[in-house]
């Protein structure tokens, strides 16, 4: 069977149609896929977490600058040195009762 040129052109506008439908329909397919919503939906949180870290940075910036500027820094101070005993002071307290030689290892002498 011959084909009159009318046929041969409307045949290939035809299949260029399908070709260009078979393009749009794989795409509108992912769209609605439940795949690709639920990695929008885990985009969408992740833009709200990224936001609210952002604010909280802020936050601190902040208050590590009124911290600076107000001085509550522990700048200069020392802490109280304790006074060690003399072998002869332990042993003076140790026969008063005064020190609890396990103690430390949580043992109580009561």
């Amino acid at each position: 069977m011959v084909e009159t040129e009318e046929e041969i052109k409307t045949r290939e506008e035809a299949e260029a149609k399908a070709k260009e439908e078979k393009k749009e329909d794989p795409a509108e397919h992912f769209v609605s896929s439940p795949v690709i919503e639920a990695a929008k939906a885990e985009n969408d949180r992740k833009a709200l977490l990224i936001e609210e870290e952002k604010k909280l940075m802020v936050r601190k910036e902040k208050l590590h600058a009124e911290q600076m500027v107000g001085g509550h820094t522990q700048g200069g101070q020392k802490e109280p040195e304790t006074k060690k005993d003399t072998d002869e002071e332990y042993a003076n307290k140790l026969m008063k009762g005064e020190v609890n030689p396990l103690g430390e290892d949580g043992i109580s002498l009561d």
